[in-house]
């Protein structure tokens, strides 16, 4: 990882970030996802202080691995509803700030500068 961070700093280019963000048995974004958002916004924004190309923030919104987890079908398809409220709050946080989120349904990404 130190070696691709190297790299896209002599090549001045943005970080790049993927992380998965899985299913649970959950229908809204709430307090947890508010949370975990402005510590992402955070680091974020920490990057962007050091390093002016910024970053680029990919998350997926999972639901593959609930079958594994023995989630019921019921539970699995609610995720959707979950998803969906999930992209309109992570938009709502991450809109008015400079270097913020926009969306599409199953990825996140950080505004170019």
């Amino acid at each position: 990882m130190l070696e691709l961070a190297k790299r896209c700093t002599q090549k001045k280019k943005p970080l790049e970030f993927f992380m998965l963000w899985g299913v649970w048995k959950k229908t809204r974004a709430n307090a947890a996802e508010a949370e975990a958002l402005e510590i992402i916004s955070e680091m974020l924004a920490q990057v962007k202080r050091v390093h002016a190309p910024g970053c680029r923030l990919t998350i997926i919104l999972a639901d593959s691995h609930a079958e594994l987890n023995l989630m019921d079908k019921a539970s699995i398809y609610a995720y959707d509803a979950y998803m969906g409220s999930f992209e309109r709050f992570a938009q709502a946080k991450a809109s008015p700030r400079p270097g913020s989120a926009t969306s599409s349904r199953k990825t996140l990404l950080p505004r170019a500068a």
